[in-house]
């Protein structure tokens, strides 16, 4: 392997701390610390050649070498059921190495020769060889504790030294003892180590003494920070800083990298993943009201899964509408914004589940992956470089597809699973997954088991954070990993800010009562919407559309009274059940608009959306317009001004629409086939143009689907309607209609223009053979 450069010649410089300025003249607490070891010990310090100042240096000397070690070798221990890449641990331990050598270097004027006496410990023990796997992982970890507790004690010292406070006081005999229980640490090892190898003790007597005593240390530190209430408060977030995960580098991920020229590199990528998860990301962070998320990225249990140096999985979940999916997109965006700052950040990658029909490929674990697999691949260093491995193994099928006249393979879940192993051997990376409940059952053991796998395998850290609603099969399959459920105590500030905007948006839009909203009434619906919410921000939105259909102060009064009621399916099924009561024209449309929205193949533009809706027996009644939609769907139905497409507002709406009785899937396909082959009938015949957008031309899109569609209605049963369609579609006096062989053009030149991976193009290419018949499309 090629030797990496200095972890500093690539890693964020430690920020440039500005601590008080004053001067330190007191009494080394290390050397009182010293003084508490029996003789035997302190001479195992050799505490005369401790006190040089060049001692950071060497020990920083000691880390890197060891870094570049583990690294080459790829050292991962197992410790306690946890697999620890080595390589990390000595990152952290050069991290604090950097940061306790700036503490110096702003003007504080702490002489740092007084901590010498513990780096030099440190040093020693990064310098010896160990044979036994155990004992030097065990050694290892208990250095990157304490490496991190010197740095921090030496700003507590500088603070507290010479403050008449009953804090400064009571800091002294606490910091004494916790650098006594940190000195018997470094003293006893290396003793051990200095003991011929014949004479050794048990290693497990050694290993079980440093645990012991890590936990000792762990007691007195946690004394020590109790002590943070009575620090400024300018202090208090400098150790919190100091505290944070390390923002890991990819510093080899250069190396693997082959720059392209602009076509090829499209060309891999779309074989990759044509999917759009920059898009995804987008749209969710727009929606995400601003700092909100905060509360998960200063969690414990979440900062501790982020600073691990073990490869694991962390699942946040929760209840329906607990917004998850808004914490998702905090996540990324605050990794993006970390790595904008660095020169080779962490590799990331990120996807959003969907199981809507229109996301084709969002709940398929294989579609998932290769997605991760394609941005993982693309280097920070420029964005026509991919990952040696992934060209290679494109060049490989692309070589074998022309021999042998096929279209070049695409990825299975075990390609993706090697590739994510070789683009991560060498380098930290990050993988987010949110709504793993949105995949289907039946597959979310490959996935899953994949991410494991990955985790497992890996030469290095991958963190891996997925979220889901609360489901016990997910519970299972994810039984050991670090894991957080959203509570209403969590997200308690972002409930509040987000009831207060979307109470102000509704008065202010004249929708809630005309904005005739008196001050005392919105001040009591701002609260009783908090106090009835929970940790569901979706319910509060179905609770505020609930109160703008009332026309009357004592109408919402009563309507608040009852909000402890309140579930998403009561309140679905309120709206649902008023729509059917109305009966006429406005509870057809939104039957069929969901009906459509159900099982659309691709997301649907507003024109094609209300092209395909108002079209019956072959005529677009084009009078209805989008407002009138969707005030008519109740909110169910939203538009995402992002892609101009029609979606539901919440993935809950879809689920509860599915569980009705008018929604079942052969219904809503039997709609949808029937209003694809009214377009094939009767829409004329437009030039097909260079690139097909289905989206926004609904008569592209029912030549594209109409079979699929019709292939799902039928396969509950016979659809007399939709049989009749079919048969003037296709026949006409006992031979193939001259509709049919219309549409055969269509799907020919369709075919010609679809993306090669389009999921239409085989059927449409099989399709459209030299003498199609109609029984053999029939059969397709």
């Amino acid at each position: 392997m090629t030797s990496e450069a200095p972890l500093n010649s690539t890693q964020s410089t430690p920020a440039q701390y500005s601590l008080p300025q004053r001067v330190i003249q007191s009494n080394d607490f290390w050397q009182k610390a010293l003084a508490n070891l029996d003789s035997d010990l302190r001479a195992s310090l050799d505490c005369e050649t401790s006190t040089k100042r060049g001692i950071l240096e060497k020990t920083r000397e000691a880390a890197e070498e060891k870094r570049q070690i583990s690294m080459k070798r790829r050292w991962k221990y197992d410790i306690n059921g946890r697999e620890v890449v080595l390589r990390d641990i000595f990152e952290n331990i050069i991290r604090w190495l950097d940061h306790f050598k700036a503490i110096g270097d702003v003007g504080v004027q702490y002489d740092q020769a007084h901590a010498a006496l513990p780096w030099a410990g440190v040093r020693f023990l990064l310098k010896v060889a160990v044979s036994d796997t155990n004992i030097f992982a065990s050694t290892v970890l208990g250095l990157e504790t304490i490496s991190h507790l010197i740095t921090r004690y030496a700003i507590w010292e500088h603070v507290h030294k010479h403050r008449n406070t009953v804090a400064s006081a009571e800091l002294e005999p606490l910091l004494t003892s916790v650098y006594t229980e940190i000195l018997i640490f470094l003293a006893r090892a290396k003793k051990y180590f200095q003991t011929p190898t014949g004479v050794w003790m048990l290693k497990s007597t050694l290993v079980t003494f440093q645990n012991d005593q890590l936990q000792k240390i762990a007691a007195q530190d946690a004394k020590v920070s109790a002590m943070a209430v009575l620090s400024d408060a300018e202090t208090l977030n400098f150790i919190r800083d100091l505290g944070r995960p390390v923002h890991r580098i990819a510093s080899q991920a250069a190396q693997y990298a082959e720059s392209l020229e602009d076509t090829r590199y499209r060309k891999i990528l779309d074989w990759l993943s044509p999917i759009n998860f920059i898009h995804q990301q987008n749209r969710h962070s727009e929606q995400r009201l601003q700092g909100s998320g905060e509360w998960l990225l200063n969690h414990p249990k979440f900062l501790d899964w982020q600073s691990s140096s073990s490869s694991s999985i962390f699942l946040l979940h929760g209840m329906a509408g607990s917004g998850k999916t808004s914490l998702v997109s905090a996540v990324v965006d605050s990794i993006l914004c970390q790595s904008s700052n660095q020169a080779a950040p962490s590799l990331l990658a990120y996807f959003y589940c969907s199981k809507a029909t229109s996301e084709v490929g969002s709940s398929h674990p294989k579609e998932i992956m290769r997605s991760i697999v394609r941005q993982l691949s693309i280097t920070g260093v420029t964005r026509k470089s991919i990952h040696r491995a992934v060209v290679n193994d494109y060049n490989q099928r692309e070589t074998k597809a022309k021999s042998e006249g096929f279209d070049t393979a695409r990825l299975s879940l075990r390609d993706c699973i090697g590739l994510v192993l070789n683009i991560t051997g060498s380098d930290h990376a990050i993988i987010i997954i949110d709504a793993l409940d949105e995949v289907r059952p039946q597959s979310r053991y490959d996935l899953v088991e994949s991410l494991q796998q990955i985790c497992k395998e890996s030469a290095s850290v991958v963190e891996i954070f997925v979220t889901s609603r609360d489901d016990d099969q997910i519970s299972f399959l994810l039984t050991d990993v670090p894991a957080l459920r959203i509570e209403p105590q969590h997200n308690r500030a972002d409930m509040e800010s987000f009831i207060h905007h979307q109470v102000a948006l509704a008065t202010d839009s004249r929708r809630l009562l005309g904005g005739d909203v008196p001050r005392q009434l919105q001040s009591d619906l701002t609260q009783a919407l908090i106090d009835s919410a929970g940790e569901v921000f979706q319910l509060v939105i179905c609770q505020i559309e609930k109160l703008c259909d009332m026309r009357h102060h004592h109408d919402v009064k009563e309507a608040m009274s009852r909000f402890s009621e309140d579930t998403l399916d009561r309140l679905y099924a309120g709206v649902l059940n008023g729509m059917c009561k109305a009966e006429g024209y406005s509870s057809q449309t939104a039957i069929r608009a969901f009906s459509l929205l159900l099982c659309s193949h691709e997301p649907l533009s507003p024109a094609s959306f209300l092209t395909a809706l108002t079209m019956t027996d072959g005529t677009c009644e084009m009078t209805l317009q989008l407002p009138e939609l969707l005030r008519i769907c109740h909110s169910f139905i939203i538009i995402d001004s992002k892609s101009n497409v029609l979606r539901f507002a919440h993935t809950s709406i879809q689920d509860f629409l599915e569980a009705q009785p008018a929604f079942v899937r052969d219904k809503v396909e039997n709609t949808m086939a029937e209003v694809c082959l009214m377009s094939c009938l009767h829409s004329p015949i437009v030039a097909t143009t260079a690139e097909l957008c289905p989206s926004e031309h609904f008569d592209q899109y029912a030549v594209l689907y109409w079979a699929d569609h019709c292939s799902a209605a039928f396969a509950s049963g016979t659809q007399p309607r939709l049989i009749q369609l079919a048969q003037e579609f296709m026949v006409d006096n006992g031979t193939i209609s001259l509709v049919f062989h219309g549409w055969l053009e269509d799907a020919r030149e369709h075919a010609k223009i679809l993306p090669r991976y389009h999921s239409s193009n085989k059927k449409l290419s099989a399709v459209c053979s030299r003498h199609p018949t109609l029984l053999f499309t029939l059969c397709i």
